[in-house]
């Protein structure tokens, strides 16, 4: 996903000094047959993946307390087993994600909440793909890209995202993080700005990082976390956090789809005058023990600007830390290489 510091709001940018992006994956392109219709899953629990979900998610079993006892009992000629099975519990309940089974969240602090403790400790650190992105110019006409990003978390330097455009022999790159953005150039620092990619902490912080550093990120864009509401988009239920109205669809507002706390829109301001950013995340695929979108659309008023295909994610695998030091040029070893 693409993301520029502050308004007004610009996503097309030069090949040389691509815009901060992410997209998130496992082993992608056509390696999972559990493709999400828009961006849910099929009914099927995961588990019979072979990417389980946290344990968490589920219950391990309806029947949680089962006694089986076994007689023998003589009728005639005839000896029959007769298996009595006692159920304990006074109710059975069926395997649903928990977040189903809680109290709605009173605010937008409490779905952040949410997304954090539902893969407490389960969300990948990594990832890995290669982006078709395809931007829009002004004039109409279509300007496609390869790029490569590299994302990871650790607990010292937070969500950090790099992006090289291709051909990697270029050597012309970004590392974002929510608050800075390095430009290189020829595999050569060129610049460091202030304002970082604003979506890091939305796909990747706040299932990794305590909730008080994801509203803290969240802050600049202007995310009312005080206005909730729910709504159904797309044949499936989602908290818009940002929004009270049906008829507010312009404020700054993220929205999370209820079964697997991902989001699936976000509208940013793109300053006075400009009509908002309209940010999809579609075609969901499980990454890891987490989710990935596979598709994010860009529009800003009714037309698309931005389109962008993962292919080829990987989830959880070793990445060169040098990747994420903007001075270390070509000695970084590169994954895509």
């Amino acid at each position: 996903m693409t993301g520029v510091p502050g308004p007004p709001f610009e996503i097309t940018q030069a090949a040389a000094e691509p815009p901060g992006t992410v997209g998130v994956g496992d082993k992608g392109d056509g390696a999972s047959s559990r493709d999400i219709s828009q961006f849910e899953s099929s009914e099927t629990h995961p588990a019979a993946n072979t990417n389980p979900r946290p344990a968490r998610w589920w219950r391990q079993s309806a029947l949680t307390h089962v006694r089986v006892e076994f007689s023998d009992e003589l009728l005639g000629d005839r000896m029959c087993r007769t298996i009595r099975v006692f159920i304990a519990c006074a109710t059975l309940q069926l395997a649903v994600p928990l977040s189903a089974q809680q109290a709605p969240p009173a605010s937008g602090r409490d779905v952040l909440a949410r997304m954090r403790s539902l893969y407490a400790g389960e969300w990948y650190r990594t990832l890995t793909f290669r982006q078709t992105t395809t931007i829009r110019q002004r004039d109409g006409r279509d300007t496609v890209q390869t790029w490569f990003e590299t994302l990871r978390y650790t607990p010292e330097h937070g969500t950090q995202l790099r992006i090289d455009v291709a051909p990697l022999a270029a050597g012309n790159a970004s590392i974002s993080t929510w608050d800075s953005t390095w430009v290189i150039r020829s595999d050569t620092l060129a610049a460091v700005r202030p304002g970082g990619n604003p979506f890091l902490a939305l796909i990747e912080g706040v299932y990794v990082q305590p909730v008080g550093e994801s509203i803290r990120q969240l802050a600049p864009l202007g995310f009312n976390l005080d206005k909730l509401r729910s709504a159904d988009w797309k044949g499936h239920a989602v908290w818009i956090v940002g929004s009270s109205e049906p008829s507010d669809s312009t404020s700054a507002q993220f929205w999370v789809e209820a079964k697997h706390m991902m989001v699936v829109r976000i509208v940013l301001a793109s300053g006075a005058g400009r009509a908002p950013l309209d940010i999809q995340l579609g075609a969901l695929k499980p990454c890891a023990k987490g989710w990935l979108a596979t598709k994010v659309e860009m529009f800003q008023g009714g037309q698309r600007r931005q389109t962008e295909d993962y292919h080829d994610w990987q989830c959880d695998l070793p990445v060169d830390a040098q990747l994420f030091n903007a001075q270390a040029g070509k000695s970084a070893k590169h994954w895509a290489r």
